[in-house]
């Protein structure tokens, strides 16, 4: 918006667009179920008024027998995040992914122009986060988010942390194992499993996760007389960290730490048999 100084009086103009979003950059590629997974992020752009979201596309050609066509997928992505996976890509495929930044301003849609960024899924690989630990951009963000990631006792642990609501009692967490690039185990009875836990605090360590597996999280507030948060907040993140700590770290566990390690494994099973 520009605002000029004109014989003492200012005169406000209208707001102009957006400017398009930022440096597209991707990483995190891989491969889940045979399909291809990948982030997508960009800058935040300058704008006279505040981002109300940004749109993001992607498009890929399909040849026919007598004329091609081109599917376009595009979702709405909130305002605080400047990331987005992408999911389900054919990895023989080139995509065209374009980000767009809007904004809302007396009842008028501001549109940014689209940035956008060609990319081969051939060369996925080169956007693999090999040998380092990824961001992984969140699905949705309501304060509730992965404060640290790490290996423990051969399984990754993850510390939950959410903001506080003065007015909940307790809070509900619930999580699930929604794919993994690892075999199941016959007898494994994490996959398509809700898993949950009230807690009084506004956080919670997810422990004996798997390595390489993506998760899905709920926190739901309980309110006086039980009331609850109809929907929640919710992320989905990727567990990563331990095939590192095997490798490189393997002289740290001792006898002396993997007894302790297999001592708390049992104590936990039987912590979980009790409360199923």
């Amino acid at each position: 918006m520009l605002v000029v100084r004109t014989h003492g009086l200012f005169l406000f103009s209208e707001p102009r667009n957006p400017k398009e979003p930022q440096n597209l950059t991707l990483s995190g590629a891989r491969l889940v179920g045979g399909k291809l997974r990948i982030n997508l992020r960009w800058i935040k752009p300058a704008s006279d008024v505040p981002i109300t979201f940004y749109k993001v596309f992607w498009s890929r050609r399909i040849h026919g027998p007598t004329n091609d066509s081109v599917l376009v997928y595009h979702r709405t992505v909130l305002k605080d995040k400047t990331c987005y996976e992408l999911k389900n890509l054919e990895p023989k495929c080139q995509y065209f992914l374009q980000v767009q930044a809007v904004a809302l301003y007396g009842g008028r849609r501001l549109a940014s122009r689209k940035a956008s960024k060609v990319f081969n899924a051939t060369d996925y690989m080169a956007f693999a986060d090999v040998g380092r630990r990824s961001r992984r951009c969140e699905r949705y963000h309501g304060g509730l988010h992965v404060r640290r990631m790490i290996c423990h006792c051969g399984d990754v642990k993850v510390r939950l942390v959410w903001s506080i609501d003065q007015d909940a009692k307790m809070y509900n967490v619930s999580w699930k194992e929604e794919s993994c690039s690892l075999p199941y185990d016959e007898n494994s009875q994490s996959r398509n499993r809700i898993l949950w836990k009230v807690v009084q605090t506004p956080h919670y360590d997810l422990r004996h996760l798997r390595q390489d597996c993506t998760y899905s999280v709920n926190v739901r507030n309980i309110y006086a007389g039980e009331r609850r948060d109809e929907h929640g907040s919710s992320i989905e993140f990727f567990a990563i960290g331990c095939q590192q700590d095997r490798e490189e770290k393997r002289w740290k566990y001792s006898s002396k730490k993997g007894a302790q390690c297999k001592k708390k494994t049992d104590r936990n099973r039987k912590y979980s048999e009790a409360t199923d």
